[in-house]
């Protein structure tokens, strides 16, 4: 079933569990949002020491901030319906003293707290860069590029287009500050930087490069004898197929103990660079906090990868 985008007013999520819910965080975090940020990236394996780092630029607003809940398909602040028999008793053993103007305000007041959102937990997280001084390439004001990053999932829900549907938002979210390009960088698997093929003109450009496990022989895409890490391949196409494009060289960007820590391969440091032109209105499903509305779906799987 594809997932239903809305960015609420509030912090809220609703009981639809197929409905992602986008609650952007302010800087300062309060106490509690900074544990469950610990907790995420402690349970991602990636970039816990980074935090402070992270909380400054948000400071700046270099860094903005999302975590994305889902609702749960039960109530959890009440075990039954405010008109349930046993929270009407109030209504059929009336009081004396109350009147019924005083009994329908409390009436009301029970289905006003029973349609309160629900509070869960984050399933995911995710960032917007609008400036990155080590790599302007990703993240800069002056050419209105935004870096997509920080992205990750718990495992158990990367299914049913969440990853898809979260590089939409964040599109998104970029456009309607405005962006031109997202831009997003990921694990290009095994190997060294990839050689340009022979039908291509320019040394440069990553299009039909393929990387092989073997670190002396990289084999560009048409190779067939290539030995290829088949789940970064995936992903790479993955991001082909919602309309990213490799805009410069790969290089090793990661280091052994981030792809390790994230339980990817040791050779795994090689990352790929993908932008998306997004300056023309989005057509997807969206509700923002200022009221405005697309429209469409979206649906797919994107695995959690290694981002900066």
């Amino acid at each position: 079933m594809p997932l239903r985008i809305v960015v609420p007013e509030s912090p809220a999520v609703t009981k639809d569990a197929t409905t992602l819910h986008y609650r952007q965080l302010q800087y300062p975090l309060s106490d509690d949002e900074l544990l469950t940020l610990r907790q995420m990236r402690l349970a991602s394996g990636t970039y816990y020491d980074r935090i402070p780092t992270w909380l400054e630029e948000m400071r700046t607003g270099a860094r903005l901030m999302w975590f994305i809940h889902l609702g749960p398909p039960n109530p959890v602040k009440q075990e039954s319906s405010p008109v349930s028999p046993g929270n009407l008793s109030f209504i059929l053993n009336p009081q004396p003293s109350q009147s019924p103007t005083q009994l329908y305000s409390q009436v009301a007041q029970r289905e006003k707290a029973w349609n309160l959102p629900f509070s869960t937990p984050p399933i995911a997280m995710v960032c917007l860069l609008t400036s990155n001084p080590s790599d302007p390439s990703l993240a800069s004001p002056h050419t209105r590029r935004f870096e997509l990053t920080s992205l990750w999932i718990y495992p158990a829900y990367r299914s049913n287009g969440v990853g898809t549907s979260i590089i939409k938002q964040m599109e998104y979210e970029a456009a309607q500050r405005g962006a031109e390009y997202v831009t997003f960088n990921t694990s290009a698997g095994y190997g060294a930087p990839p050689t340009p093929s022979s039908a291509q003109n320019s040394p440069t450009h990553p299009s039909n490069y393929l990387i092989s496990s073997n670190t002396h022989n990289p084999q560009p895409l048409n190779g067939q004898s290539a030995n290829t890490n088949n789940a970064a391949l995936a992903t790479l196409r993955t991001f082909e197929r919602i309309g990213y494009n490799e805009y410069k060289p790969r290089e090793h960007r990661y280091s052994i103990n981030d792809v390790v820590n994230a339980g990817l391969p040791i050779e795994s440091t090689l990352a790929a660079f993908f932008e998306k032109y997004v300056g023309r209105p989005r057509t997807y499903t969206s509700t923002n906090s200022n009221g405005s509305n697309g429209s469409g779906t979206s649906s797919g799987s994107l695995k959690g990868q290694v981002s900066v």
